[in-house]
Order: C-alpha cells, then structure tokens, then sequence
C-alpha cells in the first residue's frame, strides 16, 4: 500500500465512524419520538423517559405498555448495527494514536472490536424476546468497554508524544460511567427480582450518559485524527519536484 491510499484510508475510516454516530443519534432521537409508551416504573405512562426508560426499551418489538413499537424498533435496530459497524475501521488505526505505545492500543483495538460485536448481538436480540441473550451481550459490551477506554487513556498519559489531556480524560470518563452502570444494572436487577414497586432506576441515566460519553469520545478522536494529524514527514517525495523548485528560488532553470 502506497503512502497516499494509506492515507487516504486513514482519513476515510475516522469519516466512516463520523457518519456512523451521526445517524445513530438522529435514529435513536426518532426512536425516542416514535416508542408507544411504558418504562419499568409506570408501564401505562406514555412515550419515552430518559430517567425511566432504558435506551434499550427503543429495539422492544413490543413496548413496556403493550402497544406494538415496530417503526422504533426498526429504526433503533439498523441505526445500532450500522453504528457499530462504522466503529470498525476507527479501531483499526487506534494503535497510531500514540506511536510508542502500540501494544497497549492494539489491545485496545482488539477489545473495542470485540465489543462491538457485543452491541450488534444486544440489537440483534430484543430486550422483550430474548432478554438473557441481549444482556449478555450488553454487558459484554460495556465491560470490554471499560476496559478498552481505561488502556487507552493510561497508553495516551504514560506516551512521549505530546497528546492533549482532552483525549485521555474522555477516555477516563467513558471508563468511570461503564463500571457505573454495570453496577447499578445488578442492582436494579436484584432489586426488580424483589422489589417490584421500587426499582432504584439510576441505571437508566447512566446508560444514556454512557452513550452520550461514547459518541463524544468518538467525536473527539474523529475530529482530531481528521484535521490535526500531520501526514508530512510519511508522504514520498517528488526529488525532481523538489529540485525544480530550489533551482526557480536561486534563479537556476534546468536546461
């Protein structure tokens, strides 16, 4: 592969993933207008709560109330995959973000990759059919993240490169709301299994900050990797271009 396709593929993949959370926010924003109704607090209670609702009740093929969602389900489905096939080719070029850190960012690479395939498997497997399978995924997905986000900021903090603290504190951040919401989420599955009436439903936000810190983190790297690399000292060199414009400055044409 020449320098300018690598480049160019480069380039592209941060696109791709730029895209990729775009549409997913625009979806997950229709789903939100489109559910029917219910949440695990007030089953009868009408449209989507974000405090109450779980960003996952949007792939429900039935919603919480009763009432059949197959417009948001549809829409949250597709946009998820969609999402989570964008992020491939981002992961790919991570293990450059920091040139003396490669195995630690190849290690992120691989366990982001492997997440992502745990939130393909979570859309794929509706909440309200097949509830072991698509919490199994999420949380393999949401632990790997954790992990994958925490390496990638002590790889950022520990680099010789200069790296602004923006980047490895998103990373941090995406880290602390995962192992967050992963332990609120038993919680709340141990408190439904006994305390029907009262579901401590904090999960539910820290699962859209989750998100939300996701796509901020995957802003954030898009935009940098896009239009603050510098691709100079990797592009080949055009000797003869390159003499021909010394000889126009000292006044010398080649004969």
């Amino acid at each position: 592969m020449s320098v300018e396709t690598w480049i160019k593929a480069w380039r592209a993949s941060f696109a791709v993933s730029f895209f990729g959370a775009i549409q997913f926010v625009i979806c997950m924003i229709l789903a939100m207008l489109i559910y029917p109704g219910g949440n695990l607090d007030n089953a009868r209670e009408p449209g989507f709560r974000v405090l109450k609702n779980y960003v996952s009740d949007l792939g429900r093929t039935t919603s919480i109330s009763g009432k059949p969602n197959p417009v948001a389900s549809i829409v949250f489905k597709l946009s998820a995959i969609v999402f989570a096939i964008c992020l491939l080719p981002h992961f790919v070029f991570v293990p450059m973000q920091a040139w003396d850190k490669p195995g630690l960012l190849i290690a992120v690479s691989i366990l982001s990759a492997i997440s992502v395939l745990g939130l393909i498997v979570a859309a794929l497997n509706p909440v309200d059919l097949y509830p072991a399978k698509h919490h199994l995924a999420l949380f393999v997905w949401v632990l790997l993240m954790f992990f994958a986000t925490g390496i990638h900021a002590m790889a950022l903090l520990t680099s010789k490169e200069t790296v602004s603290l923006a980047m490895p504190f998103v990373s941090v951040v995406v880290s602390m709301l995962a192992i967050g919401y992963c332990i609120t989420s038993a919680e709340t599955v141990v408190a439904g299994m006994h305390f029907h009436d009262k579901l401590p439903l904090t999960s539910a936000l820290l699962e859209k900050l989750l998100f939300l810190a996701a796509i901020i983190w995957l802003f954030a790297f898009s935009v940098r990797m896009l239009l603050y690399t510098d691709f100079s000292e990797y592009r080949e060199k055009d000797v003869d271009r390159d003499a021909e414009v010394f000889m126009s400055q000292v006044g010398l044409r080649k004969r």
